[in-house]
């Protein structure tokens, strides 16, 4: 039985396959070293709270440009993931620092609400003082609306509001306007002084 040898396996070095042809090489397989590398630094950014994301997914974008493509495309997934995680970090980390602020500002508020509240019940008092001594020096009597203000109206108030002298039956009001600087409402601080009054006032003064 003639066997037949391939021209092209007598002029080289090569092992001679007589009677069948020589086996082919199976090709060898590629690897995706930057997808691979992108997968692995994504799963190390989990451990870092996704910080080391962004750099997990840069290289895995890269990864995607080649082939295999599937550890590139767990790496991008799992890089996005941990930026994701990351960014909700930062997110409630800034809102509870801006939190703390405005309660740290609510309270420096407050605080200076009641010292300026404080300021003003003084200044109430050094005010009525000072009618006392005129009804004292008027057998009892009060003094009418525009002298009243007149003597009060000297008083500042710590919002730089004058007072004002409210007259009533048998009785006055020294009145601020308080945190908002304006009369008759809710915020007003109010000093009472009682004394004689020979008329009726316009207007009840129940406040």
């Amino acid at each position: 039985m003639a066997f037949h040898v391939p021209y092209s396996q007598r002029q080289t070095n090569s092992p001679v396959y007589i009677g069948f042809e020589a086996p082919r090489a199976h090709p060898r397989r590629r690897s995706n070293w930057w997808g691979l590398s992108g997968l692995l630094l994504s799963i190390a950014g989990l451990f870092t709270c996704g910080f080391f994301s962004p750099i997990a997914l840069l290289i895995s974008l890269i990864g995607l440009g080649r082939g295999p493509r599937r550890a590139a495309v767990a790496g991008t997934v799992i890089s996005l993931a941990g930026m994701a995680i990351a960014a909700s970090l930062v997110f409630g980390s800034v809102s509870n620092q801006m939190q703390h602020r405005e309660m740290a500002k609510q309270a420096i508020q407050a605080k200076e609400f009641s010292h300026q509240v404080k300021q003003g019940e003084k200044l109430l008092a050094s005010a009525v003082s000072e009618l006392e001594g005129f009804r004292d020096e008027h057998n009892g009597s009060l003094p009418e609306a525009i002298d009243g203000n007149m003597l009060v109206i000297k008083y500042m108030d710590p919002w730089d509001q004058e007072l004002r002298y409210d007259e009533g039956i048998n009785r006055a009001l020294v009145r601020s306007a308080g945190p908002d600087m304006r009369f008759d409402t809710d915020d007003d601080l109010t000093r009472q002084i009682k004394g004689d009054t020979d008329y009726e006032p316009l207007l009840p003064i129940d406040r």
